[in-house]
């Protein structure tokens, strides 16, 4: 937490830019679909730049982006300074 305060303030950012998930998603396997199976491991990777704005309480917005070649959509995360939910907001808004 400390740490990306430190960051905001030292940098003099309004807000961090990275993607929503670390990798496009695989397909899902048809086994998945009736016994519930999944893969904590892969879950735990694509979804590690989610962490950062939730676990240390800065707010986050993620955007629509568009599509990967594959078809499959993207998406990009800003995370903003505690209290700053309007720079998430109005990023969201020009971007859409």
């Amino acid at each position: 937490v400390q740490y990306l305060q430190e960051l905001f303030k030292e940098k003099d950012l309004s807000g961090i830019f990275t993607p929503t998930l670390a990798s496009l998603p695989p397909r899902m396997p048809a086994s998945a679909k009736a016994t519930g199976e999944s893969n904590t491991t892969l879950i735990m990777k694509l979804l590690q730049y989610i962490f950062l704005g939730n676990l240390c309480g800065h707010p986050c917005i993620s955007i629509p982006a568009g599509l990967s070649k594959e078809g499959l959509p993207v998406a990009v995360q800003v995370i903003a300074k505690h209290w700053d939910e309007h720079v998430c907001l109005r990023l969201a808004n020009a971007m859409d």
